[in-house]
């Protein structure tokens, strides 16, 4: 697509189903299936809101209310829910490969935490070119993605352990 001489070339996220349609069970987010069905609703929430600020910067137009509800959701449901895990993994005693792992876990909230400050400061009074704001809500989608992934399986691996007081 080109408008006004630049050269914007955006491609479009697959749209999960919505939940009350017949496909709505098999989730077509990418690399959704296997995950649990709280973290399933998750990606797939973010995915609806990700693809709404996609297809808006896609037909050209402004993409500012798409980008807040894709925002007010992640500040909600995401950050909140990371920051319940940080605490959680940090009650655990976690040696070996599950420290490892948790490890991993964090710095992934690190990316993502990063990805929706980045968002924020598009929404905000700083103005992102739509093509920043489209690789944005692309790479975040894809870190989410890989994300909870990890995070089964580390959740599944996971022994806690006492600690000694």
């Amino acid at each position: 697509m080109t408008r006004t001489g630049t050269n914007v070339t955006l491609e479009r996220l697959p749209l999960p189903a919505s939940p009350g349609s017949a496909d709505a069970g098999d989730s077509s987010v990418p690399g959704a299936r296997g995950l649990p069905d709280r973290h399933q609703e998750l990606l797939r929430q973010v995915a609806l809101r990700a693809g709404a600020v996609l297809s808006a910067l896609y037909a050209g137009r402004p993409a500012e209310g798409e980008l807040d509800f894709l925002l007010d959701y992640l500040v909600s449901e995401l950050l909140d829910q990371m920051a319940q895990e940080d605490r959680a993994v940090a009650i655990f005693g976690l040696s070996g490969e599950e420290r490892s792992r948790a490890d991993r876990l964090a710095r992934d909230h690190v990316r993502l935490r990063a990805a929706v400050d980045a968002l924020q400061r598009a929404a905000g009074g700083t103005r992102a070119a739509p093509q920043e704001v489209s690789v944005t809500v692309r790479v975040l989608v894809h870190q989410l993605t890989s994300h909870l992934l990890a995070e089964q399986a580390a959740w599944q691996a996971f022994r806690p352990v006492r600690r000694a007081r």
